[in-house]
């Protein structure tokens, strides 16, 4: 029987309300929803439920506050086997909120209030990484760099992979990255961290680059419906996507960083963890919300059996 893999993930814990629209409504519009959903989310949220869902021992590492939100999102989390001792509580700030809309072709415009996340503590991340010494970790940018800083030095000190999501957008970079440190981002994210147009290609292409000199491992830039590209490590390479209905694209990003962080920590090959991070986000995008939609493990390797 294979090692479970234990992870920690170092992120946002928010509730997501989410409204469908048949469009992003023009500035001074009033427009009708067709719908309305409640659920959990954040990008630690997320990739937590998905890391789990996909076969890992996760521990989850961030802050909520002392709200009906907070609590339902610690019931969330539990009920999906997820360890919530790395969590703290903040009597000050409400539990973070996503108001998300999602339109007739399932892409969604979110606006984030950070909420309690901008209460996470660096000591608070060095000593819950401490207690679990987890095989991986996972990070992204929805919360504090310092905290950021703290997960990738974290990791590089004890030889484990590290995996950032540089979503939200944001133009700060770490100040170290480590020697296991694999960056994922979409092409937004990755063009707003380099300063450089999203559309273009070979300008944010030349920018991993410039990444990789600083010390990264690895750099994977999702594309959407068309795939992921990933470059380092010995590599430069597309990995094609799989064609599905797109019904809410929600939380694929995050279910395609839990899966990619899985992938590498069981060995796989760059191509095969790569493939498998789209097989993620694909199941995700066919479903409405994003904790809700993060596939499992056999819904995972079913599409991968399938091919496509």
């Amino acid at each position: 029987m294979s090692k479970v893999i234990s992870c920690a993930v170092v992120g946002s814990i928010n509730t997501d309300i989410v409204l469908r629209v048949p469009r992003v409504p023009a500035h001074g519009e009033n427009l009708m929803a067709r719908g309305l959903t409640v659920g959990r989310g954040g990008k630690g949220s997320n990739c937590a439920l998905a890391a789990a869902r996909l076969g890992g021992s996760v521990s989850m590492i961030g802050a909520i506050g002392a709200d009906a939100y907070g609590q339902e999102a610690l019931a969330a989390l539990e009920a999906e086997g997820v360890g919530v001792g790395g969590i703290q509580r903040c009597q000050g700030a409400p539990t973070g909120l996503a108001m998300i809309l999602v339109d007739d072709q399932g892409e969604n415009t979110i606006v984030v209030a950070r909420g309690a996340n901008d209460c996470l503590q660096p000591e608070q991340v060095a000593t819950a990484l401490d207690g679990v010494c987890p095989d991986l970790v996972v990070a992204n940018y929805e919360v504090p760099l310092e905290c950021v800083q703290v997960a990738l030095d974290w990791a590089d000190q004890h030889d484990r992979v590290v995996v950032l999501d540089a979503g939200p957008p944001r133009h700060e970079r770490p100040e170290r990255w480590g020697r296991r440190a694999v960056l994922t981002a979409n092409q937004a994210e990755i063009a707003c961290l380099l300063d450089c147009d999203a559309a273009d290609e070979e300008a944010w292409r030349a920018g991993v680059g410039e990444l990789l000199s600083e010390g990264l491992l690895a750099v994977v830039v999702k594309l959407g419906g068309r795939g992921a590209y990933v470059q380092g490590a010995g590599i430069a390479a597309h990995v094609p996507a799989f064609d599905v209905p797109v019904v809410d694209t929600t939380g694929a990003g995050d279910a395609s960083t839990a899966a990619l962080a899985m992938a590498l920590g069981r060995g796989e090959p760059w191509l095969a963890a790569v493939r498998y991070a789209n097989a993620a986000g694909a199941i995700t995008v066919t479903r409405l919300g994003a904790a809700a939609a993060v596939p499992t493990a056999a819904e995972v390797e079913g599409l991968l059996s399938r091919g496509g």
